[in-house]
């Protein structure tokens, strides 16, 4: 896959699965994202939230695409 082709893969896609590590297991949830041209995917959490938590204390994520 081409870069260009990368990108015009996501940004058909307005929602994901992102994933991150939990203090006791991996959690998911589906969100809704952009991407720039620097292929960035951006999405929006709350501070309260358990992902803003889990991304302080680890930043690696997995995303996948949601299949309708």
């Amino acid at each position: 896959m081409t870069r260009a082709e990368l990108h015009a893969f996501l940004r058909k896609h307005r929602l994901a699965v992102v994933s991150t590590i939990g203090a006791a297991s991996p959690q998911a949830a589906v969100v809704g994202i952009t991407v720039t041209d620097a292929l960035e995917i951006i999405f929006d959490t709350l501070a309260t939230s358990r992902k803003y938590a889990n991304l302080r204390a680890d930043p690696r994520v997995a995303a996948s695409d949601v299949r309708r």
